[in-house]
């Protein structure tokens, strides 16, 4: 191993000398000492200000396998840890662009190789970390919650944690919150919790936002949400004592660590900024998280299933009608959800486990006796992308995953299918995890990145808004006007207030928005269950309008819709093509009020673009978009105006508008 190295790249530089790691970029810097064998962060600035205090802990810890603290040096010499390799790369696009540097030790004592992975981007004040090691041996405990609790509250015992990054500052940080993502939509409207007040000294939750004098700060985790991690923390975030930080929901359980298993956490970012910059600089992070291929993949889908009725339907003749009416309408993908396999449906393995081989995914020629060609010549005739459904096989931990992916390849080699909507996931084990991200790195590999996956979260135990990210977009929520299902009978009140709450941290760019059909609408449902109000109190255009700044769902069937329905959707989704690639060029944010809130509410792009809805009872005038010089009027339901001091004023109740900024 070279004792002293450089590596720069743009305005990255990585410095390593005398065992010391220093990765640094125009707006951070964070040195980290690896003498011990383990990395001890010493310094952490932002421009020229220092920001950390000197800790006597490792940045990183095993839960059950801890080392001694870095000034018990006796102790710490008795495992035998020292350095084995340290080097600098450039990402691979998959992981964006930004510089990944590596230092890997080992342990003679428990014969344990550790990896720690750092990843910087091009002027972002942001540094990613990753704890990634195979150990010799098992933990010499038993982890249970029962067994954690006894010992936590009988014995004094400290909990056991994984702990991904560990930083101490020099002053006490201010703790603003963290936001924990409940997902699992099929059971819950309410997708965002936030905690301004730790549970036994820890937060829960992927993300924790705080000030320092002068600066704000977050922590991000990639990771699934926290109540769908198999990790035996309670938390995500402990606060050990005044000034100290763990980021901990690692994904890592204990009862996991096996002897030759190789093991990585959750990826974990640290975020330095200016005073009410962090959620900006999260999402400008997360754009950066993707390569540019996967940062351009945005568009307008149409899925039959959320009309209802669909396998009974579906057919050649129904899908050869449905492929023309979406063309039609300005879509870009018709997607075919299930029943167009042999297998009998999702319900198979989810209600009845059963295991499916196969046979199960091949075409159901009862129903396509010419199998998927002439649906495929016919999308392509009207410039329209073929997408499929598949539920991969998580009832064996996607075991399977070779011939899932080779099967799916197929599908792309032989109909040009290059979008699959990804169902019925469950993380059940850290083998499961691992199997479903090969399945889809596969994919992305073979198909030299044109496969792009479609990233259903709304049951089980999934990834996510921010885990597995870079291969694809989320279907985010399934909301119906045809079911007599009440969690999740549509309204367009609570899909805009889920979608702005969302925004406050997400990228709309990256969510699928759903956009269901009043033609559809069985009234009788709203009627039984009283909650939500019938969303035709709403025009539909309105309904439309929602999805205006993220990627449209159009979820209904256009070969059976009415001609007024149609003529509204074709005309606004030939607007949002018109916008999205200036639109979607730079990050979205929310202004105005929470949707529902009885207040004006909307979206602001940094480039210019503002959408402002009046909800029903709003009032008609507020002040709730940036300053700028002049405002051009882009579209607009009923008669609006915009000052320039940000006053936006909509004459109906019901509406909404849209400019462009000039400033």
């Amino acid at each position: 191993m070279e004792s002293k190295w450089e590596f720069t790249h743009h305005d990255i530089t990585v410095f390593f000398q005398e065992q010391c790691l220093t990765i640094a970029n125009h707006n951070l810097s964070r040195k980290i000492d690896f003498s011990t064998g383990a990395p001890h962060t010493v310094s952490l600035c932002y421009g020229n200000e220092e920001l950390v205090a000197t800790q006597d802990c490792f940045d990183c810890e095993i839960a059950g396998l801890p080392l001694p603290t870095p000034g018990k040096h006796e102790k710490l010499a008795e495992f035998g840890l020292q350095l084995t390799g340290a080097e600098a790369r450039l990402a691979t696009p998959r992981e964006g662009e930004a510089v990944v540097v590596e230092v890997a030790s080992f342990e003679a004592l428990r014969q344990i190789t550790r990896i720690n992975r750092y990843y910087i981007y091009r002027e972002l004040p942001v540094i990613a970390m990753e704890l990634e090691f195979v150990s010799s041996v098992n933990p010499q405990c038993f982890f249970s919650p029962r067994h954690c609790e006894q010992f936590n509250r009988e014995c004094g015992f400290g909990e056991p944690l994984t702990i991904v990054d560990r930083i101490r500052f020099a002053t006490m940080p201010e703790i603003d919150c963290s936001v924990e993502f409940k997902l699992r939509t099929d059971y819950s409207n309410e997708l965002i919790c936030r905690h301004t007040r730790p549970h036994n000294h820890g937060y829960t939750g992927n993300l924790l936002l705080g000030k320092l004098p002068g600066h704000a700060f977050f922590y991000l985790q990639e990771a699934p949400p926290s109540n769908e991690r198999r990790d035996l923390e309670s938390f995500d975030f402990k606060l050990p004592d005044a000034q100290s930080i763990i980021s901990s929901g690692s994904g890592i359980h204990p009862a996991e660590i096996r002897p030759g298993v190789q093991l990585k956490s959750y990826r974990h970012i640290l975020g330095i900024t200016a005073p009410g910059q962090a959620e900006l600089i999260m999402k400008r992070y997360e754009a950066a998280r993707l390569n540019l291929q996967r940062r351009n993949y945005c568009n307008i889908t149409v899925n039959p299933w959320g009309s209802g009725h669909f396998p009974e339907r579906n057919s050649e003749a129904f899908l050869s009608d449905e492929i023309m009416a979406a063309a039609q309408l300005n879509a870009e993908v018709y997607q075919i959800d299930d029943g167009y396999q042999a297998g009998a449906g999702l319900g198979e393995m989810i209600v009845k486990n059963r295991p499916i081989d196969r046979n199960f995914w091949s075409i159901d020629y009862a129903r396509f006796p010419r199998g998927l060609d002439p649906l495929c010549e016919l999308a392509q005739q009207q410039q329209l992308a073929l997408s499929l459904w598949f539920a991969p096989s998580s009832n064996i931990e996607f075991r399977n995953w070779e011939e899932s992916a080779e099967l799916l390849l197929e599908f792309h080699r032989r109909y040009r299918i290059n979008g699959f909507k990804l169902d019925g996931v469950e993380f059940t084990s850290y083998t499961a995890e691992i199997n479903f991200k090969k399945l889809l790195t596969r994919l992305e590999e073979a198909s030299n990145g044109t496969i792009m996956t479609n990233l259903d979260v709304t049951n089980g135990l999934r990834g996510g808004l921010l885990y597995l990210m870079e291969f694809g977009n989320v279907f985010l929520e399934n909301r119906y006007v045809c079911h007599e299902w009440p969690l999740v009978l549509y309204h367009p009140i609570d899909t805009l207030r889920n979608l702005w709450k969302l925004s406050h941290y997400i990228r709309p760019q990256n969510l699928q928005i759903e956009i269901p059909s009043p033609d559809d609408l069985n009234s009788k449902a709203y009627e039984q269950f009283g909650r939500p109000a019938l969303p035709t109190q709403y025009d539909f255009e309105f309904w439309v309008g929602v999805a205006l700044f993220a990627n449209p769902l159009l979820w209904f069937q256009p070969s059976r819709q009415s001609a007024a329905v149609c003529n509204t959707v074709k005309r606004l989704m030939l607007l949002h093509r018109e916008w999205r690639p200036e639109l979607f060029a730079q990050e979205i944010e929310p202004i105005g009020n929470e949707p529902g809130s009885g207040k004006l509410s909307g979206f602001c792009s940094e480039n210019g673009f503002v959408i402002v809805y009046r909800e029903l009872g709003a009032p008609k005038m507020e002040r709730i978009v940036p300053l700028h010089h002049r405002a051009q009027l882009l579209y607009a339901t009923h008669p609006a105006i915009l000052t320039p001091d940000g006053t936006a004023e909509l004459t109906e109740p019901g509406s909404f508008a849209v400019w462009h900024l000039e400033r």
